[in-house]
């Protein structure tokens, strides 16, 4: 789902009591439009949104990005939760043709795409984990292949069965995959996995004006 307000802003209050960041900015509705228009050339029927209040998964990493809050924004709402969710190729076909859409739109722009997503987490669900990264060896696999660009391991890796076995809200990886096909499944110019006791956490970079 494409956001395409002319302003977005967040969190929601219980987050916000919950110490998350606020967050508000412009949108860039013209490039917005045209992510949704674009997608019925390239077979992504995008949903759009006009109300749209920004969650923790913007607020945080944008607060950390651009505390400033002055460069506009274009959100794209990935289905990682509710089922069915697609599979990790729809993912990666998206995002090699979100990357075609960018790169037709005719306006001067430089754009830089942030991605949030998590790895194994399991969030009360059947293995009685309570909120937790269960999985680290998948944790350690994913950040592996998805900086390596390897595509056909990823797509036989993360299946909707490895996927709930790592935990039962694991599918927030597949973000990571729509961010891989952007990249062209260039290798990743920096990959991490930092594990604590709650949850691994990833970090990707590609820099592909520089040809990384």
């Amino acid at each position: 789902m494409v956001v395409k307000a002319d302003r977005v802003a967040g969190p929601w209050r219980w987050e916000r009591e919950g110490g998350i960041p606020s967050y508000e900015a412009a949108v860039d509705v013209g490039l917005a439009k045209a992510i949704v228009r674009g997608g019925f050339n390239h077979s992504v029927d995008f949903s759009f949104s006009d109300e749209y209040k920004l969650d923790h998964a913007f607020c945080v990493p944008l607060s950390f990005v651009r505390p400033e809050a002055d460069l506009p924004l274009a959100p794209i709402l990935c289905n990682v939760m509710a089922p069915p969710v697609p599979p990790a190729r729809r993912f990666f076909e998206v995002g090699t043709r979100l990357r075609k859409i960018i790169e037709a739109y005719p306006e001067d722009l430089r754009v830089g795409v942030v991605c949030t997503g998590h790895l194994s987490l399991e969030i009360g669900g059947p293995t009685g984990s309570g909120n937790s990264a269960p999985d680290p060896e998948f944790d350690d696999a994913a950040v592996d292949l998805i900086g390596r660009g390897d595509v056909d391991g990823v797509l036989r890796e993360f299946t909707p069965e490895r996927m709930m076995r790592a935990g039962n809200y694991t599918a927030g990886v597949l973000n990571f995959v729509a961010l891989m096909g952007l990249a062209e499944a260039r290798p990743a110019g920096h990959a991490e996995c930092v594990h604590s006791d709650i949850l691994s956490v990833p970090f990707f970079a590609w820099d592909l004006d520089g040809g990384s």
